[in-house]
C-alpha cells in the first residue's frame, strides 16, 4: 500500500494527506481496553495498547517523511521554520538557517541513551531546520520571554520563565506547541516500563516527565488542540508503526492520567424540535461545551432549508449562532429547529415569482397577474391587447418561473395603488376599469386600485368592479366585471404572484497563513474575492493558472500572508458539473450541507481517490469509500485521482 501512496505523491505533490496505509482510520475497538479507566490504570492499558509497534529503521525515516510530513505543495512540512525544503534537501551541515533539512528528534536521543526502537519513532522525530534543530541541541522545551535566539518562524531559545525551571529552553511556536506536548504524553506512556536504560534530563526521568515540564504540557495540549495535521500524520504513522497516539485520537486522556483534579466533562443534551415541512438531525445527540455539532436538513419534497434556529432548550430568546451548517455547543442544553419554505423547482428566490398566500402591509412590488386553472398550469397576464392578454405558463409549487413575462407593478397612492404594465404593447401604461362595462382600460396616468386577500385570491378594485378571469371557450381573458357578474360560474377569481429578488446569501471565508484549499459556494467575481481577502492576499492559483475569474465547481490555491476570516457575498448555485478526467482533477464542492461521498452522483472506479487539504483523503475499493474523509464540506477544495481512461463526471 505505501508504494501505491508513493505512485499518487509522485504524479501529484498536493496529496500530502495519501500518507502511508489507505486502512488510517482508527480501527473499531482500538480503545476498547481503555474505556472507563483513569490515571494509572489508564496509562497502562494504554501502553499495551500501543506498544511493540513495527520500528522503522534510521534511514527508513527519510522515506516516511515524503508522507507524513509533506505540507501540500509536496515541501517538508517544518515546525522549526518557514524555509521550503523538497525531500532531498536533507543534510548534516549547517551554519545557518534555510540550507537544509535534518532528523529533529523532539526527546533528544541522549535521554534514552540511544535505543534504537525510540531513536526512529515517528510520533517523536520530525523534519526540521538542520541550523535551528542544532541551536534546539538537547535543551528541554519551555517558555521563553527574552531569547538569545529566534529562528525564521519565530522559535525561541532562551533563559525559562516556566515556574519549575530557570534553564535555558526551547520554545516553538504556538501552532505546534500542543502536537510536542501529545507526542511527549506518547513517549511516556509507549515507553513506560520499557526505560531502564534510559537517562534523565531536566525535563524528564527516564519515560517519566518531571511536574514542572507536564504542567506545561497539559496546558499547552489544551491551548493548542489537535489540529487536521496532527490527525492525517497520526493517520500516516499508523500506516508504517501500526499504532497511534492516543493522545491525538483522544486529548482528553492526558488530563485523565495525569491530572489528579481532572473531571468528565458535562455531556448537554441537544433537542430536535419538530419542524414543518421537514425534519433537522446532528451527528450526535449529546456534546460537551466546545464541540462543533453538523446539522443536515431533510426538507419535504417541494421544499427547502431557509433558516437555522438554534436555541437555549429552557430559554427560546437565548441563540446559538449557526454557520455552515455547525455550531459551537455551549455550557447548556439547545434544541435545534429549522425554516423550511416552498421550493421553486428551478433556481429558488433568484427572480422567480411566489405565490401571494396572505395580504401584505404594503402591496408594492412586481407581479404576475394569474389565473390558476389547474395545479400545473395557468394563464398569465401579457397586456398584449383587450382581446388577447394572456399566456400559458408552468406553475411548480405555488411558483412561476422568470421566463421573460410581461408583469405588472404594484405602487401605492392615494388610499389605493396604481397598477402599470411591463413589456408588451402597453408597456408603460396603467390599467383601471370603466364604470358600467367589464373592459381593462390603458392610460398614461395612474388609476387608483385598491387591493384585498380573499382566502384564496386577491381582490383588485377599479371603479367599483373587480378584476376576474373569463374562463369561456374563446373568451379567456382578464376583465373588470361589476358585482353582479359573479354570477356568470365562468368568471373565476385571480391570484397574484410577486416577484422575488435575487437571492444574496454570504460565504465565510477562513483561511491560515500559508496556501489554502478553497471553492467558491456563490456567484460571485474574482474582484470581490481579491477586495474580501485585502491585504492578506499573495496569490490564487486554479489548476492549471492563475485564474481571470471564479468558475463554480473548480478548486482554487489561495496563499495568504495571515490568518484572516472574511466573507464573500452572491447568488446561490442551482446546480454544478465537473468533467473527471484520468489523473488529478481539482474540484470544489459548491452544496449547502455536507454531503457523504457514497451519495455522489459520480460512478467511481476501483483505485479512485479524493483528497483534501484538512479532511484526509478516501479511496474507492469497488464497493465504497474507505480512508479518513467522509463528506464533502460547503467551500471545501479537493483532488479527485480517477484512474478510468475516459471521461467521467461529477454533479452536485
Amino acid at each position: 500500500m505505501q508504494q501505491q501512496a508513493k505512485h499518487i505523491l509522485a504524479s501529484c505533490l498536493l496529496l500530502f494527506t495519501l500518507c502511508g496505509a489507505l486502512s488510517a482510520q482508527i480501527p473499531d475497538g482500538y480503545y476498547n481496553n481503555a474505556m472507563g479507566k483513569t490515571g494509572q490504570e489508564l496509562k497502562v492499558a494504554l501502553h499495551n495498547i500501543i506498544k511493540g509497534h513495527d520500528a522503522v529503521s534510521y534511514g527508513g525515516l527519510l522515506d516516511a517523511f515524503a508522507y507524513t510530513d509533506c505540507d501540500s505543495n509536496g515541501k517538508i512540512w517544518d515546525i522549526y521554520s518557514n524555509y521550503q525544503y523538497s525531500i532531498n534537501d536533507n543534510g548534516s551541515s549547517f551554519t545557518q538557517e534555510g540550507q537544509g533539512w535534518n532528523r529533529e528528534h523532539t526527546w533528544p536521543q541522549s535521554w534514552f541513551n540511544e535505543q534504537s526502537t525510540p531513536r526512529t519513532d515517528l510520533f517523536q522525530v520530525y523534519p526540521t531546520d538542520g541550523y535551528v534543530n542544532g541551536r534546539r541541541s538537547s535543551y528541554p522545551y519551555g517558555e521563553v520571554r527574552n531569547p538569545t535566539y529566534t529562528s525564521g518562524n519565530g522559535s525561541k531559545l532562551g533563559p525559562c520563565v516556566t515556574s519549575g525551571y530557570s534553564g535555558t529552553v526551547f520554545e516553538p511556536i504556538d501552532e505546534y506547541k500542543g502536537d510536542i506536548a501529545r507526542g511527549y504524553f506518547y513517549m511516556s506512556v509507549r515507553y513506560y516500563s520499557e526505560d531502564s536504560n534510559w537517562g534523565t534530563s531536566d525535563m524528564t526521568n527516564k519515560s517519566i516527565i518531571l511536574d514542572w515540564a507536564l504542567t506545561m504540557l497539559l496546558r499547552w495540549s489544551d491551548e493548542d488542540p489537535v489540529s487536521q495535521k496532527e490527525i492525517d500524520r497520526n493517520n500516516a504513522i499508523y500506516g508504517y508503526q501500526n499504532n497511534r497516539n492516543p493522545f491525538i485520537d483522544h486529548p482528553e486522556y492526558a488530563r485523565m492520567i495525569w491530572d489528579e483534579n481532572w473531571e468528565p466533562p458535562t455531556a448537554y443534551p441537544i433537542t430536535l424540535a419538530h419542524c414543518e415541512h421537514g425534519e433537522v438531525c446532528t451527528n450526535i445527540a449529546t456534546a460537551n461545551e466546545g464541540q462543533t455539532i453538523t446539522l443536515t436538513a431533510e426538507p419535504d419534497e417541494g421544499y427547502v432549508l431557509d433558516a437555522w434556529n438554534v436555541y437555549k432548550t429552557d430559554s427560546p430568546t437565548i441563540t446559538v449562532t449557526v454557520s455552515n451548517n455547525t455550531f459551537t455547543m455551549p455550557a447548556y442544553g439547545v434544541t435545534v429547529s429549522a425554516t423550511f419554505v416552498e421550493s421553486s423547482g428551478g433556481n429558488p428566490g433568484n427572480g422567480d415569482y411566489v405565490k401571494v398566500t396572505s395580504a401584505p402591509s404594503d402591496w408594492s412590488g412586481e407581479y404576475l397577474l394569474v389565473y390558476e386553472n389547474s395545479t400545473t398550469s395557468g394563464y398569465v397576464w401579457t397586456g398584449v391587447d383587450a382581446a388577447n392578454c394572456y399566456q400559458e405558463a408552468a406553475i411548480t409549487n405555488s411558483t412561476v418561473e422568470n421566463s421573460g413575462f410581461v408583469t405588472i407593478t404594484i405602487a401605492p397612492m392615494a388610499e389605493g395603488y396604481s397598477i402599470r404594465v411591463n413589456g408588451g404593447t402597453n408597456d408603460g401604461k396603467y390599467i383601471y376599469g370603466q364604470s358600467g362595462s367589464n373592459v381593462i382600460k390603458f392610460g398614461t396616468s395612474a388609476t387608483l386600485n385598491t387591493l384585498e386577500f380573499e382566502s384564496d385570491w386577491v381582490k383588485i378594485i377599479s371603479n367599483t368592479s373587480v378584476m376576474r378571469f373569463n374562463n369561456a371557450s374563446g373568451n379567456m381573458r382578464f376583465r373588470y366585471y361589476k358585482e353582479a357578474s359573479y354570477l356568470n360560474t365562468n368568471i373565476e377569481p385571480i391570484q397574484l404572484y410577486k416577484k422575488t429578488e435575487p437571492q444574496t446569501v454570504e460565504q465565510s471565508i477562513s483561511l491560515v497563513a500559508g496556501w489554502n484549499w478553497w471553492a467558491p459556494t456563490v456567484e460571485a467575481t474574482l474582484a470581490s474575492l481579491q477586495t474580501a481577502l485585502g491585504s492578506a492576499l499573495v496569490q490564487i492559483k486554479s489548476q492549471s493558472s492563475t485564474p481571470t475569474e471564479l468558475v463554480l465547481g473548480q478548486m482554487y490555491r489561495i496563499q495568504t500572508s495571515a490568518d484572516c476570516e472574511s466573507s464573500l457575498n452572491g447568488t446561490p448555485v442551482s446546480s454544478v458539473t465537473i468533467t473527471i478526467e484520468p489523473g488529478c482533477n481539482w474540484f470544489g464542492y459548491t452544496g449547502v450541507d455536507p454531503l457523504a461521498l457514497d451519495e455522489l452522483n459520480i460512478i467511481p472506479v476501483e483505485g479512485d481517490k479524493i483528497v483534501s487539504q484538512n479532511s484526509g483523503f478516501a479511496v474507492f475499493n469497488g464497493t465504497s469509500w474507505q480512508g479518513t474523509l467522509s463528506v464533502l464540506l460547503p467551500g471545501c477544495g479537493y483532488v479527485y485521482v480517477s484512474v478510468a481512461t475516459g471521461n467521467n463526471t461529477l454533479s452536485f
